[in-house]
């Protein structure tokens, strides 16, 4: 077992041009991507505007409207604008014609705020539905407070207004840059197109050390695990540097805690590799395998965001949110780093390594000894 996960490393690290090309071009990439996108330069966020709505004048609309006009002297955001609607039906109107980008309705006897758009432009309702999120939460602090502690409730609501930056948990260094969106999305990418090393193992496999498995008393899921060992290892090598230089390099933001990050990652590359040698193993033919990765693989990618962001309420992110590794690893992450969300990490990461399982089982059933000779 252990001869077959060596001979898989020294085969990837001899050939130093593909691991050449599977790390410097998502480093181009992302170089190209990030500034390309680069609206705001670090100098905040910009144009933002937003409409919001309440039938009644009550003490939540007045600490929301204190709330807004935290946000707008702030400088994480440039140019950020809010304005009352006269009635709901005009709110959505400004809505509906583009003039704001979302409309917030303050519903006093539901105790409840909703956010509604129109096209649902990416970027601009993140930010809305962050803040509106933000101020929710903030005042369910705040009731719970008053429960305990009436006497602390104007404190607490003080420190809300003068410094919702910290409160809120959008600081400014954890806005998501184009930098930062391109970093994970295309090392999330580049991790897939490890199926390839994973076809490429399950050739050599058969062509340097067929003869002896097929003699050996060795167990097919022994013969896998050796397989799948050695492709993770090359493709976590390939990971970590890419990583590193983007951290270090392009300032890309991974959070505080990069063990939660290579976690993440290292569940894909074990995904994308035991995908590869499923696909060597039931078509038992290289190129075909390598055709079926170069055709999936980007259109994963496509309706995952890798090269354009897309909404959430767009048809292929929607599909790519119940189908796609590679967006169940960005969603892990992003929302892990610049939200502080870790929610959908323990399913997104169950789903992958069940894939991976389910390919080496189907791997194991298409294997024969006789394949070997």
């Amino acid at each position: 077992m252990l001869s077959i996960i060596i001979a898989n490393i020294k085969r990837n690290l001899r050939d130093m041009k593909t691991m050449g090309i599977m790390v410097i071009m998502p480093i181009a990439l992302i170089g190209m991507l990030g500034s390309s996108f680069n609206k705001d330069s670090g100098e905040g966020v910009k144009n933002i505007n937003l409409v919001y709505y309440s039938a009644e004048n009550s003490a939540i609309v007045n600490n929301y409207e204190n709330f807004l006009s935290g946000v707008s002297k702030g400088d994480a955001f440039k140019d950020f604008k809010y304005t009352k609607a006269e009635s709901l039906e005009k709110g959505r109107k400004e809505v509906e014609e583009g003039r704001a980008h979302g409309l917030v309705v303050i519903d006093e006897k539901e105790k409840k705020i909703d956010v509604e758009f129109s096209k649902k432009p990416p970027f601009e309702a993140a930010i809305i539905e962050i803040l509106t999120t933000s101020f929710n939460d903030n005042m369910a602090s705040i009731s719970t407070i008053y429960k305990e502690d009436p006497s602390y409730v104007e404190k607490a609501l003080n420190n809300f207004r003068n410094s919702y930056v910290e409160l809120n948990g959008i600081e400014e260094e954890k806005q998501m840059s184009p930098m930062d969106y391109y970093g994970i999305a295309m090392i999330t990418l580049m991790i897939m197109y490890g199926a390839i090393s994973g076809v490429y193992a399950a050739k050599e496999l058969k062509e340097s050390v067929g003869k002896r498995i097929l003699i050996a008393p060795i167990s097919k899921m022994r013969i896998f695990t050796a397989q799948l060992m050695g492709v993770v290892s090359v493709t976590s090598i390939q990971m970590i540097i890419l990583v590193l230089f983007s951290k270090f390099v392009y300032k890309v933001n991974f959070g505080d805690n990069l063990a939660l990050v290579f976690l993440i990652l290292l569940c894909e590359i074990i995904m994308a590799s035991s995908l590869g040698i499923a696909l060597y193993h039931i078509f038992r033919n290289e190129n075909v395998g390598m055709a079926i990765v170069q055709i999936l693989i980007p259109i994963l990618g496509s309706i995952s965001g890798s090269y354009i962001g897309l909404p959430d309420d767009n048809p292929l992110a929607v599909i790519g949110r119940y189908v796609s590794p590679i967006k169940w690893a960005n969603i892990s992450l992003m929302e892990s780093i610049h939200l502080n969300k870790f929610d959908s990490i323990i399913p997104n990461i169950s789903l992958t390594v069940l894939l991976a399982v389910i390919f080496i089982s189907i791997s194991a059933l298409s294997y024969r000894k006789g394949d070997m000779a």
